[in-house]
């Protein structure tokens, strides 16, 4: 089947969406903003064998591809309006085709996200990158930047669901509610919306709790605290985890995206039947800190390092490796995270370590989704990141 025949069959639909001038089958898309409306533009891409597993079903992989993005528009207050698609495929089958539309038509109907245009071409894997435009009243966009010492920090719904529904999927015992919150993640629109005017600063929970409210703190100037015995965390994550793996997964585990923001705990909106959940404050000094029980339990080092496993254990000593030491790295050293919850990830002979942004991949040639490592500034640390914001480093 060729390229216009697919895109006909699977996702042409008729110019009758409020705001779309043209849709599908033009050079481009034309829309017309509302007056007084200021445009949100998000976009996030999903890699076979990185964002998902090779064996996901094809209509929870359409779902999902717009479910992160509508999470985006979420956090900044915003209503999605339009959306375009490029997909990459290795074969164009109908049958797969169909159900990825399915999931993708899914999805975008919940909030009436109309398709107006896209691209699909051949390749080695399944690439899938959805952009969407949303609006917002203008000078009303709820940004990262604007928390102030003494605000509440509140995060909704639970989290650490997804990532332990994504260990259980590649575990090859997948439950039904976890790996459900992971393969179709619920944005929220609404109570994002509510928040224009109210929240101080917001962002969607994609990384991992502790990994993006470090974003938002750093972006607005200040740092923050953390009870980790408030963090909401469900009843399904308690009964497939040991309490030390709920709590990793609840503050380093990612994909769950939730709305974590800021705002004055006497003006919060009604959220309905949507818990809303108060777990710590702004403060004016730098850095995030977690508590427990009064106690201090882990202020994030800034770096993460690896320790040779093999000398540790044939001396008997510890790793003398320095944070960001990279010289010599090879199979067999570990890489330790900055949260100390997260699990040890043994780098296998082959594989590639990759910095992307605010985490480590370690990617195997021959693996499916890859273990990811959260870590901090490891810029200031390594010489070999100096000078470029994405590197490599071979392991031998």
């Amino acid at each position: 089947m060729n390229e216009f025949e697919l895109i006909r069959r699977h996702f042409f639909s008729p110019n009758d969406a409020a705001g779309v001038v043209t849709g599908i089958g033009d050079d481009g898309a034309v829309v017309e903003p509302e007056p007084g409306r200021e445009l949100i533009v998000v976009i996030d891409t999903l890699v076979e064998g990185i964002h998902f597993l090779a064996a996901t079903d094809p209509e929870d992989i359409g779902y999902r591809a717009v479910a992160v993005n509508l999470s985006d528009i979420a956090a900044m207050g915003g209503r999605p309006r339009w959306m375009t698609l490029a997909l990459t495929l290795r074969d164009a089958s109908d049958d797969w085709v169909g159900q990825f539309a399915r999931g993708l038509r899914a999805a975008a109907a919940e909030h009436d996200v109309a398709l107006i245009g896209g691209d699909t071409t051949q390749g080695n894997c399944v690439v899938v990158s959805v952009q969407i435009t949303g609006d917002v009243d203008s000078g009303t966009a709820i940004l990262r930047s604007r928390a102030s010492p003494g605000d509440t920090i509140f995060v909704t719904g639970s989290v650490g669901d997804a990532a332990g529904g994504l260990e259980l999927l590649r575990d090859g015992r997948p439950d039904p509610y976890l790996s459900g919150r992971f393969l179709r993640p619920t944005a929220r629109i609404e109570y994002g919306q509510s928040l224009t005017g109210i929240a101080t600063a917001a962002i969607d929970i994609s990384d991992g709790l502790f990994a993006d409210l470090q974003k938002l703190l750093s972006a607005s100037g200040y740092g923050g605290e953390i009870d980790l015995n408030k963090l909401p965390v469900s009843a399904e994550l308690k009964s497939c985890f040991d309490d030390a793996a709920v709590r990793r997964l609840a503050l380093c585990g990612g994909d769950d995206y939730e709305l974590c923001f800021t705002a004055n705990p006497d003006d919060l909106p009604d959220a309905g039947d949507l818990p809303v959940t108060a777990i710590g404050r702004v403060t004016a000094s730098k850095g995030l800190i977690t508590f427990a029980a009064g106690s201090v339990v882990d202020s994030a080092p800034p770096a993460t390092f690896i320790s040779n496993e093999r000398s540790a254990a044939k001396s008997g000593k510890k790793s003398n490796d320095r944070p960001g030491e990279f010289a010599g790295v090879r199979a067999g050293y570990r890489i330790v995270p900055i949260c100390t919850w997260q699990r040890w990830i043994t780098v296998r002979r082959g594989a590639r370590l990759v910095h992307t942004g605010s985490r480590f991949r370690v990617a195997d040639r021959c693996s499916g989704v890859s273990d990811h490592i959260r870590c901090v500034d490891l810029r200031r640390k390594c010489a070999s990141y100096r000078g470029s914001r994405s590197w490599r480093h071979c392991l031998g």
